[in-house]
């Protein structure tokens, strides 16, 4: 059985700056289009239009948590360290939720001596964000790209490629099978340092990694997954954290 002839994908996209409001590309037979002119304004290239577009919901997006097990499985998801999601299976009361959940921002608040917390309010914008962009079957903020977004922000450039991967024909006379030559569609997420936060910078410099600032999605009928960037999307929710920690007063004299 011969190898799937590779696919040439009718369109590699160009770094946002500049890029038309909808793109196209092919990929297994279907026609998808990217509303790039939202993601331009998100990015900050627009940010007067982008800042009126996102405060239409301005309530939606500086509501009142929800002291429940569902504040646990909705975007907040992708900010819970490893100890904290200990502590989440062990809430009952809405008391406990309540008591966690102010700790849980209070840990992220950059100004805690301030009025506000800048941290949950910028996660909430980002949510909103996310919601608009990625919208299917799925809540936005809730999709592997929407994790990219609330963890990373806007990416710098955005591009596709075909990748070879090894697959096996069932389908053959007689019942057997071979192996066969796939050709995944990649979506690529880059960001340049100066696009990151601040924190993740210095945590990056201060582990000394040089790991690649990216983030690779599978793209088929069925959705995107995550393939490559989750060392990178780990160290993102840690340095929330350590972005807190690095501005609290010191208590020593």
């Amino acid at each position: 059985m011969p190898s799937t002839p590779a696919q040439e994908p009718v369109l590699i996209t160009q770094p946002l700056l500049g890029a038309p409001s909808h793109r196209r590309f092919w990929a297994g037979g279907r026609t998808r289009c990217w509303n790039w002119s939202v993601l331009l304004l998100l990015v900050g290239l627009l940010p007067g239009f982008a800042a009126q577009a996102l405060q239409s919901n301005a309530g939606e997006l500086l509501s009142e948590e929800v002291y429940d097990e569902s504040w646990a499985r909705g975007p907040t998801r992708w900010l819970l360290l490893p100890s904290e999601q200990r502590q989440v299976r062990r809430l009952r009361s809405a008391s406990e939720w309540a008591k966690f959940i102010d700790a849980f921002w209070r840990r992220r608040d950059p100004a805690p001596t301030e009025a506000g917390n800048p941290a949950r309010d910028d996660f909430r914008r980002r949510v909103h964000e996310a919601d608009t962009l990625f919208t299917g079957e799925q809540r936005g903020s809730l999709t592997p790209q929407g994790r990219s977004y609330l963890l990373l922000g806007a990416p710098s450039h955005i591009s596709q490629e075909y990748q070879p991967a090894p697959g096996w024909n069932t389908r053959l006379a007689g019942g057997g099978g071979a192996a066969t030559t796939d050709q995944l569609l990649i979506e690529i997420w880059r960001w340049r340092p100066e696009d990151l936060a601040p924190s993740l910078r210095a945590e990056l410099a201060r582990k000394n990694w040089r790991i690649p600032l990216e983030t690779r999605f599978v793209v088929s009928s069925q959705g995107y997954k995550l393939l490559e960037g989750e060392t990178l999307l780990r160290l993102a929710t840690r340095a929330q954290v350590l972005r807190a920690e690095e501005s609290a007063p010191s208590n020593s004299p």
